[in-house]
């Protein structure tokens, strides 16, 4: 079993691959989803020290609004449907289509009252 004894974002970003060995929930998940979850848990709990009230609620199962697929090496879209890490292609309707000279940073997946969004960020490779 393994006990994560400090609150160092850097030890729990590293430890969460081997996570997902002892918990298979945690091993379906991507693991730079889970990390960049765990950073936002992070951020939530040195926001509370500073201010000195309003302790994080931790979200149960269900209740986590957006993930974020923080890294792509190659352009995830291809027509009409996006492919994500370890859920394959999804189905999208694609409003615009993405300019030339621009490449996919990350994109972030929410669940709305209406059903499910992507928000697809986006960086031109001309950057000086």
């Amino acid at each position: 079993m393994l006990i994560i004894h400090s609150l160092d974002i850097r030890n729990s970003k590293t430890t969460s691959p081997r996570l997902g060995k002892s918990f298979l929930l945690l091993a379906a998940l991507p693991s730079q989803v889970l990390q960049t979850t765990i950073g936002r848990l992070h951020d939530a709990w040195d926001f509370f020290q500073k201010r000195g009230y309003g302790f994080p609620r931790f979200k149960k199962y269900g209740q986590i609004k957006s993930m974020l697929f923080p890294q792509f090496t190659v352009n995830p879209i291809t027509g009409w449907q996006l492919k994500l890490p370890k859920l394959g292609l999804v189905q999208i309707n694609l409003h615009r289509p993405i300019p030339d000279g621009f490449v996919v940073k990350q994109v972030r997946t929410l669940k709305k009252a209406m059903g499910w969004f992507v928000v697809i960020t986006i960086q031109s490779e001309d950057v000086t």
